[in-house]
């Protein structure tokens, strides 16, 4: 940015030519319209009854999703506002793995709403402070109603989990998945791995078409391998087997500069193969020496190697991905090695059987059976191309909605019970504040109510009378879980209908709604880079009045 003062009445430049800027009001007012507008885009995808979204991207590829944090990865957004609005998206999808729709939503109703107050004459700091307050004192409500569960409780952890499917197209088997899903979070538990949500890919889905979509999809206590073994005359089957995991390749090493050899006799040429034959087999022999009868590596096993491990009985499966070696280390308890010079028998890894099995027409191997597994695996059948996939995310949102309820046992109520919850907890909490800050933590509760509303919306039904309904239901505190249910259309104990949500999901959706939606409050001025690639000013300086 060039500075030039000049004299009299000679205005001051400081900006390069083609520079937009909007300030005050109308940057406020520009911004709520890019953030609302990416709050409608996934507005109608809420709740069991909501819609889906077709998506086609430049080459054409098609994909078709209810799920907020893929609609907002796919589509390209070029307003600064509504970037930070895919980033909400993001946050949520990164903390809880779902409620990325209910967090979008709930950023753009608290702009929405506080917008009347700041175009009123509120000033944005005041408006950001009440915000502020609202977040801090929702989460602590959600802390005071939440329901703690006990490890005893799976049937209230399955229902959890199911709910998580509704709006899915899983939903019809919500029933088995939910509880494959929370036997691979357990399992996970059980075998000590910390952190589940950010350990969530540990459990790897794999898809294939076909079969039955719920009775053919099961969990494999080890990993399933899109991958043959390297020669047809290998094993195709090994029980408690001795797994080496290699990230070494079995052939014989070439030199990385060029070298010519002289060769004069026939039986030169032989001793020269000789030679490279007695490499290829010292290798195989120490892998024989502590007694593996499986290879696993992700780099590859020349012809010579596939030989002498085939006479030696020993299985072999090559150029396995990096992602799939870190989940069979995980899975057998084997470590990778990068030599052969040390390779001891405390690092090969095993289970109860890896053997070879066609699904179709397909070949996969699996790794099945490992004692205490740190990953595993979910093969998810069904009808194929777009229908799958969405498959694959329903059940990665599953998943990471199991991982946050045993990080945090803590549950709420769905069908809208603990946003009117709080909404009335925030309007009592609001009334111990004079001025304008009352208002605005009024303002915040009346958009938690647009997740209720939403919901009843989306399944065409009449908002207002039954979020009125919910409300009135709210009398003392046993009311908390009261709300309603979309499937029986009535008010009533989400407990016992077993409509429920993590705590975690709604804490961590008002917080990162609440914190966009302020850093969006405090914006007063929107400066735009010029495109141009020249200054236009005199002297060659870029000007722009301001």
């Amino acid at each position: 940015m060039a500075y030039l003062v000049g004299g009299g009445n000679q205005p001051l430049l400081i900006l390069k030519e083609g520079t937009e800027r909007t300030t005050k009001k109308d940057a406020f007012s520009n911004n709520v319209a890019a953030a609302m507008a990416i709050a409608e885009a996934v507005r109608s995808t809420l709740g069991p009854k909501g819609l889906d979204k077709l998506l086609v991207d430049g080459l054409g590829d098609l994909t078709i999703t209810n799920d907020g944090a893929t609609i907002l990865k796919e589509i390209d957004v070029q307003h600064p506002t509504a970037k930070m609005m895919v980033e909400v998206a993001k946050t949520q999808d990164g903390e809880v793995g779902d409620g990325t729709t209910t967090s979008v939503i709930l950023a753009g109703s608290i702009l929405q709403n506080v917008s009347e107050l700041i175009q009123s004459g509120v000033h944005p700091s005041i408006v950001a402070s009440g915000v502020t307050k609202a977040k801090n004192k929702a989460i602590e409500i959600i802390d005071k109603i939440a329901y703690k569960l006990k490890d005893t409780e799976k049937d209230l952890m399955k229902k959890v989990i199911s709910t998580s499917m509704n709006s899915k197209i899983i939903a019809f088997g919500k029933d088995r998945l939910s509880e494959l899903v929370l036997e691979a979070m357990l399992t996970l538990k059980a075998a000590g791995v910390k952190n589940l949500n950010k350990n969530v890919n540990k459990v790897k889905i794999v898809k294939k078409e076909g079969g039955e979509a719920i009775h053919d999809t099961m969990l494999i206590k080890g990993i399933v391998l899109d991958k043959e073994i390297a020669h047809t005359q290998m094993p195709r089957e090994a029980k408690n087997p001795r797994i080496a995991l290699l990230n070494y390749p079995l052939e014989v090493k070439k030199g990385e500069w060029e070298a010519k050899i002289s060769i004069e006799k026939p039986e030169q040429m032989m001793g020269f193969l000789d030679e490279e034959d007695n490499m290829i087999k010292k290798k195989v022999q120490k892998l024989l020496d502590v007694k593996a009868n499986v290879i696993l590596t992700s780099k590859s096993v020349d012809d010579t190697a596939v030989h002498f491990l085939k006479q030696a009985g020993v299985m072999v499966i090559k150029s396995i991905s990096k992602s799939d070696m870190d989940l069979i280390a995980e899975a057998t308890g084997g470590n990778q090695l990068n030599s052969l010079e040390e390779i001891a028998e405390k690092d090969l890894g095993t289970c109860e059987i890896i053997h070879e099995k066609s699904i179709g027409n397909t070949k996969y191997v699996y790794i099945e059976g490992c004692k205490n597994p740190k990953a595993m695996t979910l093969l998810i059948r069904g009808a194929g191309g777009k229908s799958l996939s969405e498959t694959e995310r329903g059940l990665h949102d599953a998943l990471c909605v199991a991982a946050a309820l045993l990080t945090d046992p803590a549950i709420v109520a769905g069908g809208g019970a603990v946003e009117i919850e709080i909404a009335n907890q925030l309007n009592e909490y609001a009334k111990t504040f004079p001025g304008r800050e009352q208002l605005v933590i009024q303002m915040v509760a009346k958009s938690l109510e647009s997740i209720p509303i939403t919901l009843v919306e989306n399944a065409g039904l009449d908002a207002i009378q039954i979020v009125g309904d919910i409300r009135a239901a709210h009398k003392t505190k046993a009311d908390v879980f009261k709300g309603y249910n979309l499937f029986t259309n009535k008010v009533e104990d989400m407990k016992v209908a077993g409509v429920l949500e993590p705590a975690t999901l709604i804490k961590t959706a008002i917080k990162t709604a609440a914190e966009a939606a302020t850093m969006i409050i405090r914006i007063d001025d929107v400066i735009k880079g010029s495109k141009l690639g020249g200054g236009g000013g005199r002297g060659g300086m870029p000007k722009m009045e301001d």
